[in-house]
């Protein structure tokens, strides 16, 4: 049957102020102006098709769905030494990846910062 087709977009977001040297990439898909977002991590193997399109899933019920890619590119199949490889990837790192979503979702459902957000954001991991 082939890989999955997917329907999203590849970002890459910065991060602003002390962390404007920070980049995260991610796939985003669903409607943007949507207030009901949800962010999608990765099990050890990154952003698959599969991946892609189990988010163009959750789209379809409305969400605006991003997937960061914590991993910066790698995977468990070029790293055979796991706990080596995920100690990479401190909390420190991937919480300025997820702030980086935060803003991306707020920004693109049009929520300013200057008043409470109106954006209700869930989240999900693969394992």
């Amino acid at each position: 049957s082939g890989p999955p087709t997917v329907r999203g977009k590849s970002i890459t977001l910065h991060g602003d102020g002390a962390d404007e040297k920070h980049h995260v990439d991610i796939y985003a898909t669903g409607e943007v102006k949507s207030k009901k977002a949800i962010i999608v991590f990765t099990d050890i193997w990154g952003l698959t098709d599969r991946a892609k399109a189990i988010c163009d899933k959750l789209a379809e019920s409305g969400y605006h769905v991003v997937m960061p890619d914590c991993f910066r590119g790698e995977t468990k199949a070029t790293n055979p030494d796991i706990v080596s490889w995920l100690s990479k990837y401190p909390y420190s790192l991937i919480s300025k990846d997820i702030n980086a979503c935060l803003r991306y979702l707020s920004t693109e459902a049009g929520v300013e910062e200057t008043r409470p957000p109106m954006l209700s954001v869930g989240a999900l991991g693969f394992c």
